[in-house]
């Protein structure tokens, strides 16, 4: 409410001009856009809906389409004809309707009807009481007044002893006494019941045939045959001030209502529409009633109800049309006459004063003053502009004149015969220039010259003055040619298209073009700056006060603030226009046809911006912007799946199973420039961020699936007021059954267990892979082991036979003999050795855990005297692969080997692990340690033994892991995932042959063995 009233309030101020007609823009709604036939009744519910009602039924509108809502009758609907319809205080709306269908009753959207038994054939007038009864009203001459109360209808003319005559009208005051006019054969009459009273009085009042409405303070008024006037005050009194108006002549029967200002608006079914503006007002008493005129095809057509809605516009209905009637921003200034083919001309004055040329008469605009005709009888294809001394010039084809307030001076010598003069301009060099399209004359010093170096054949499209004085003219559309005391220099040859407008402002030599708005720097005109927009390119023309740029060009007349301006020059920043002026708001879109150059626009000191058009020249006062504070009221008017409309439940729609597209239809309930209506919207479930979607009332979806949605929709009226509170729809897509949870479920289950198996034969492959190289590995180390058997030890074996079959016939006391001796057991000692070598390249089947192994390896490598070993076991200890289990043997021997030899320790820890995802062994002792770069050193010295562990580990698929510094000791830890480490089970039992899988088997083999 508090917006509302400051709507109010703020439009209000706009009232005190001198309205007609053509302070409001007027649409037109007919049968092509949707209008089904005549209204003979306007309401607007609480929801912001507007509802006509109609010979075919009752209609709603959204502003933008008309929807039918059927009746339910006796269980069937039908359209009955709707003649009245009123909004009581609770939201609800009830109408009269014809064909005997007595009176509905629209509740939670569906209209009702109320159980009139034996009701009239028209219920004309419907009425609420101050206690809630619902009052009606019929055509008849027998039963004429009706009265609901407490769900039940009693007749009521009679017991309230209601004067005879049909009821032409009837109005609840604000006290809550029904007033009633009736029409009798002596012509009207006012009757009146009190609240409280059991019977009608009649009131002296002299009326005639008409209707009754209230003012917005409550009095009562009647319009008649006698004219328009108060008949009582808010109080129920006669009013003190008599308050009255003449009949508008040729209507008849008028209807009338009071808008939001305080203004009369009266149809009448004889044909036409009336205006009263400031009715209630004492000082407009007897004042006639503006009407439109016959050449308006409104004013000769049956008007049949008037209605103002809650945003200020009022609604006429005829036979015809539907018209609607808002505020205008611009309005014609209907005291200058003017012809589309016949120039118009406008000058800015230095006293603050406009002056406007129409027609041959000039008139002068002083700032809060209107316009005041100066001369006329002057030739109406003259020019004007500034005179530097005050006032401005006039020329014609034969003279020039000088206008200053009042007075006239005309200069001495007479123009040179050319062309007619189509601009003039004075510059800082005391030169009045008269311009035709290709010549230039110029006064100084009491006489004319006619030419210009430069100008001559020029094809003269603009011309103004930059600070220094000198004249810059437009030429060939797109040149700037500078003219200072003495030579014409051109300011810029060439342009990103055509120059439309250029003037001298307190910002600089400013230049509208195809492209945008060019201002001329202070170190001369080469050196300026652009601002390249739409909004700012081909402007008729422009104009700058203290405050704005003001741009009449494609798109009305925009209002740009200087402050953001300055923050865009020769920047890719674009100015953002504050306010807009167009056809919407009053403005004519047709310009002055360009062959009529000079200004076309001008700013005045007092906040009033003057336009020239093809219509006339028109007025936006600054002052009194009517702006629409009131945001608007939002609907969503349906959801479709795949073109079917949604099932409603319990507030929730919900569309079919599969549903690949959702269309949603919305609106915003502003009617005062519905085509300026903006939306953003967002889905949540899909997606969160709010999406603009500019005037579009209708959104699409494609491809969503399944689930639980909620759509949101904000809106916004013409003047960019946002309702915040955004109209929301909550739907649901069914799922298809391949789109149920169960089927999910399963389908997940499926997935995870294909995931599985796949796992599973893949690691099963790689496994087998692996044991597969290893088994190769371990045929090889037995093959090499029986050849070096076979050969080299047999050979050793047979050679040292020999020699000690030589050293056994040797003498006993022979010198040689002993040496001989002692060499043959270094050679058995060789031979064993190469025994164990060999022992060591076959496979060896572990039968006892590893930890003995290691022990073995520990007690045949480590002193006991010089080393504290300890070795821990960890987990479940399982069977070892035979390569596995003597690649980890073959570590240790080289890890105790080299700590024997390299690390000077005391202490070795051998930690064994059984995890179930991987075997670890790891070897630390506490020596001097060494560096990565030892490392890299020795294998570039030749030595192998880390380089060989960690292939020999990594041949096998595990990984062996050096952490080792300086004084810290070594750490080596060798790790086997277990699939490859442990036996499986299948390789600890005898395996089964002619049952299993053998094509799976055979499967997995090929895989296993590329």
């Amino acid at each position: 409410m508090p917006v509302l009233f400051a709507a109010l309030a703020h439009t209000a101020s706009a009232a005190q001009r001198d309205l007609g007609f053509g302070h409001f823009v007027h649409t037109e709604l007919e049968a092509k856009d949707g209008l089904p036939a005549q209204a003979n009744s306007i309401v607007q519910t609480p929801d912001g809906y507007m509802w006509f009602g109609t010979p075919d039924g009752l209609f709603r509108y959204n502003g933008q389409t008309f929807e039918r809502v059927p009746v339910l009758r006796k269980g069937a609907f039908t359209d009955a004809a709707i003649i009245e319809a009123i909004v009581t205080r609770r939201g609800e709306m009830w109408l009269g309707a014809g064909q005997n269908a007595g009176a509905l009753v629209l509740r939670n959207g569906r209209l009702e009807q109320t159980g009139m038994s034996a009701p009239p054939p028209q219920i004309t007038h419907l009425v609420e009481g101050k206690d809630g009864s619902i009052w009606a009203a019929s055509s008849s001459r027998k039963d004429r007044l009706f009265r609901h109360m407490a769900g039940e209808w009693q007749r009521m003319d009679i017991p309230l002893a209601l004067p005879e005559g049909a009821i032409a009208d009837m109005e609840v005051d604000r006290r809550g006494t029904i007033w009633i006019l009736l029409a009798n054969a002596s012509g009207g009459q006012l009757a009146f019941l009190k609240l409280g009273s059991s019977r009608f009085e009649t009131a002296g009042d002299s009326v005639g045939l008409g209707r009754l409405t209230l003012d917005p303070n409550g009095g009562l008024w009647v319009s008649d045959n006698f004219g328009t006037r108060m008949v009582r005050d808010a109080s129920g009194a006669h009013a003190l001030a008599q308050i009255t108006y003449p009949p508008v002549p040729n209507i008849g029967f008028p209807k009338i209502k009071f808008d939001k200002r305080g203004n009369i608006w009266g149809s009448s079914l004889s044909g036409g529409i009336f205006l009263i503006p400031g009715a209630g007002k004492t000082e407009n008493s007897g004042k006639p009633p503006l009407a439109l005129s016959y050449d308006d095809r409104i004013g000769t057509l049956p008007t049949l109800d008037v209605f103002p809605d809650r945003e200020g516009n009022v609604w006429i209905s005829s036979s015809e049309s539907l018209h609607r009637f808002h505020p205008a921003n611009a309005v014609p200034v209907s005291s200058i006459p003017s012809h589309p083919r016949s120039p118009q001309r406008l000058a800015a004055a230095t006293d603050g004063s406009i002056y406007l040329f129409s027609l041959g008469r000039l008139y002068r605009i002083e700032p809060n003053a209107e316009p005041a005709l100066v001369a006329s009888n002057l030739d109406a294809n003259a020019v004007i502009c500034t005179a530097r001394s005050g006032g401005v010039w006039y020329i014609d084809g034969h003279q020039a004149l000088l206008f200053d307030g009042g007075r006239r001076h005309a200069l001495p010598a007479a123009l040179p015969a050319g062309e007619p003069p189509i601009l003039c301009e004075e510059d800082g060099f005391g030169r009045l220039w008269s311009l035709s399209r290709n010549t230039a004359s110029w006064f100084r010093e009491g006489s004319w010259h006619r030419g210009f170096p430069g100008l001559d054949e020029a094809d003269i499209w603009d011309v103004a003055t930059d600070a220094s004085g000198a004249l810059i003219v437009s030429v060939g559309t797109n040149r700037l040619i500078r003219i200072d005391e003495t030579a014409a220099t051109p300011v810029r040859k060439g342009w990103d298209g055509s120059i439309s407008s250029m003037h001298n402002t307190p910002l600089g030599l400013m230049v509208s073009h195809s492209n945008g708005l060019w201002r001329g720097g202070n170190s001369g005109q080469n050196n300026g700056a652009s601002i390249t927009t739409r909004a700012l390119a081909k402007a008729r023309d422009f104009d700058v006060d203290d405050k704005h740029l003001w741009v009449f060009g494609l798109f009305g007349v925009k209002q740009f603030p200087l402050a953001g301006l300055s923050r865009s020059w020769g920047t890719e920043t674009h100015p953002s226009a504050s306010m807009t002026f167009d056809w919407a708001e009053g403005l004519p879109v047709g310009k002055q046809d360009t062959s009529f150059r000079g200004r076309q626009i001008a700013a005045g000191s007092d906040g009033r911006i003057w336009v020239l058009t093809r219509s006339g020249p028109y007025l936006i006062d600054t002052r009194n912007v009517i702006r629409n504070m009131i945001p608007p009221p939002l609907a969503i008017e349906g959801i479709w799946g795949d073109g079917h409309p949604s099932r409603e439940r319990e507030g929730r729609h919900y569309l079919g199973s599969g549903t690949r597209s959702v269309r949603i239809s919305y609106g915003a309930l502003s009617y005062s420039m519905p085509e300026r209506v903006r939306f953003k919207y967002r889905l949540i479930g899909a997606n969160d961020e709010w999406t603009y979607a500019g005037n579009r009332h209708e959104v699409s979806f494609d491809n969503l699936g399944p689930g639980d949605y909620r759509f949101e929709v904000m809106g916004a009226n013409e003047d960019g007021i946002w309702n915040t509170r955004p109209a929301s729809i909550e739907f649901t897509i069914a799922p298809t059954f391949l789109q149920s949870p169960i089927v999910k479920f399963a389908a997940a289950l499926l997935l995870l267990a294909a995931i599985a198996l796949a796992y599973h034969w893949r690691t099963y492959i790689l496994t087998t892979r692996v044991r597969n190289a290893m088994s190769v590995r371990s045929a090889e180390r037995e093959r090499i082991a029986r050849e070096l058997h076979d050969t080299l030890l047999q050979s050793v074996q047979g050679l040292i036979l020999r020699f000690q079959l030589l050293v056994d016939h040797l003498p006993k006391n022979h010198p040689s003999r002993a040496e001989l001796a002692t060499t043959l057991d270094q050679a058995d000692e060789v031979l064993s050795e190469g025994r164990k070598r060999v022992l060591d390249l076959r496979s060896r089947q572990p039968r006892t855990s590893l930890e003995k192994v290691i022990e073995a390896v520990v007690a045949r490598q480590l002193p006991t005297d010089r080393f504290q070993t300890h070795i821990r076991t960890s987990g479940i200890i399982r069977p070892i692969e035979t390569p596995i289990f003597n690649g980890l043997i073959d570590v240790a021997n080289e890890c105790l080997f080299n700590i024997l030899r390299h690390a000077k320790a005391d202490r070795v820890q051998i930690d064994l692990r059984y995890g179930p995802s991987c075997l670890e062994m790891e070897i630390a002792d506490n020596g001097i340690g060494f560096s990565a770069k030892a490392i890299a050193d020795a294998a570039a010295a030749g030595h192998f033994g880390i380089l060989g562990m960690r292939e020999r580990i990594e041949a096998l698929s595990g990984t062996l892991q050096i952490s080792s510094e300086p004084a810290k000791g070594v750490q080596i830890t060798v790790r086997f995932s277990s699939t490859v480490a442990y036996l499986s089970k299948n390789d600890q039992t005898p395996k089964k042959t002619g049952r299993g899988w053998p094509w799976f088997t055979r499967k997995v083999r090929e895989q296993a063995d590329p």
